[in-house]
């Protein structure tokens, strides 16, 4: 991850990569799903994205990116930066459940 290509001020970021953990795999997943530009992130609900590609793919993807999507919200709702792993936890808290009744799709 190159830091200096990541802003801080939510307003100027116009691309999906100037998010921490992002890169053109998770970008090209957001516009796949529908999400033009990076403020559209603001708000959402990590697991209603994560189950949106997984429907548009028609196959189950890696929970981790279930992470970084978590992440990336976190971080245009104004939230500090942090690494995709971090909240791997809260993931597993929050959408455990969730994910497991994925795996089958």
């Amino acid at each position: 991850m190159n830091k200096g290509k990541h802003s801080t001020v939510r307003s100027l970021i116009n691309n999906f990569q100037q998010i921490v953990n992002i890169g053109p795999k998770i970008s090209e997943q957001f516009f796949e799903i529908g999400l033009k530009k990076p403020s559209d992130l603001i708000d959402k609900d990590p697991l209603d994205l994560y189950k949106k590609i997984i429907q548009k793919r028609n196959t189950f993807i890696d929970p981790c990116v279930l992470d970084c999507y978590i992440s990336a919200i976190d971080y245009m709702n104004g939230n500090s930066p942090t690494v995709w792993w971090k909240y791997t936890k809260k993931r597993k808290e929050d959408y455990s459940s969730d994910v497991d009744n994925l795996r089958d799709y």
